[in-house]
């Protein structure tokens, strides 16, 4: 038996483009009241590694440490107090959509629990098929005013480099930004690195990358819960083989 990372972060995303997520304390205060060890390895029992940011383990750029947005109870409650619900009062009724696939219904089911644990706010799930989650998505994507609230997907990377997580994911008006997620900054890093295309300029294109997914992680352009897991079963006579 053997595993590896993969490189794909399974995360709740936010419609930024209407109330209440355009908030980021409220996105910040959802985002801090999450256990993601306890997720990660009691609920799904270390068959995930816990997501300390965007980008997934194992990736070139991940050399470069970022400050994670971590479980604190204490800092959720006042988060949700600024944004203007304390104690989850006049929030209105919120709803998670998710995808009827592997544990998903277990991960929601816990997030579930954690926000009316750590913040006192009942969140509804709506669970869809597959397909019709997807459509969900490029209806949120077109049309925001009348797509999901929030929902919990996942990114696997089509090329193994940052860009194919935030330039793609994240920058403003990207196709594949169904949250609207929409920072100048962000912008501008993100741009600047992506006309870094000689190899000899790798670590100013990583550490741009690396900015830019700290004003990811910090506004809560996504909410990262944690990294799948390659399992394999090899024979013992097969050598030399090395999982990436």
């Amino acid at each position: 038996f053997q595993t590896a990372a993969q490189l794909t972060t399974r995360y709740v995303g936010f419609n930024t483009a209407k109330p209440p997520f355009d908030s980021v304390d409220l996105r910040r205060a959802f985002a801090l009241a999450v256990d993601k060890e306890t997720l990660a390895n009691q609920v799904l029992v270390g068959g995930v590694v816990p997501a300390t940011r965007i980008l997934p383990a194992g990736l070139v750029g991940t050399q470069l440490p970022i400050k994670p947005l971590g479980f604190d109870a204490d800092a959720a409650k006042a988060a949700l107090e600024k944004a203007g619900f304390p104690g989850g009062q006049g929030l209105p009724e919120i709803t998670l959509a998710y995808g009827q696939e592997g544990d998903n219904e277990t991960v929601v089911q816990t997030l579930q629990s954690m926000w009316e644990q750590n913040l006192g706010v009942k969140v509804k799930l709506q669970s869809f098929e597959l397909a019709t989650f997807s459509k969900n998505l490029d209806t949120t994507y077109y049309t925001p005013t009348e797509g999901l609230q929030f929902y919990y997907s996942v990114w696997g990377a089509d090329y193994p480099d940052p860009q194919n997580f935030l330039s793609q994911l994240l920058r403003t008006d990207k196709p594949n930004n169904n949250g609207h997620f929409s920072d100048s900054q962000f912008d501008q890093l993100v741009d600047e690195a992506d006309r870094l295309g000689d190899r000899t300029q790798i670590q100013r294109r990583l550490q741009l990358y690396n900015q830019a997914e700290q004003i990811a992680v910090d506004k809560v352009a996504w909410l990262p819960l944690f990294y799948p897991k390659l399992n394999i079963l090899l024979r013992p006579r097969v050598e030399g083989m090395v999982l990436t």
